[in-house]
């Protein structure tokens, strides 16, 4: 698993947590999505993830762009892997 400083990075967290709002607010049963947020705001890098799983064909393209941009932001902070 590959994960980030999230303490670096608090500016992304604070849209981390409007988009768990937003997903849920638009498709609560993207929950997939929603979890997978949660572990983007303790560090953990699940950007390739959300952006191919079936629950982010659901939402509306707003949310899906805002969602592409914050995985894209992530991949260029440094990150290492862990087991």
């Amino acid at each position: 698993m590959r994960h980030f400083n999230r303490h670096s990075v608090s500016e992304t967290r604070g849209l981390i947590q409007d988009l768990i709002t937003e997903v849920r607010d638009a498709n609560e049963n993207a929950r997939s999505i929603e979890n997978m947020l949660y572990g983007l705001f303790d560090g953990f890098d699940y950007s390739d993830k959300i952006k191919n799983h079936e629950e982010f064909q659901t939402l509306p393209t707003v949310i899906q762009l805002k969602l592409v941009a914050l995985c894209e932001t992530i991949s260029n902070y440094p990150t290492s892997h862990t087991s």
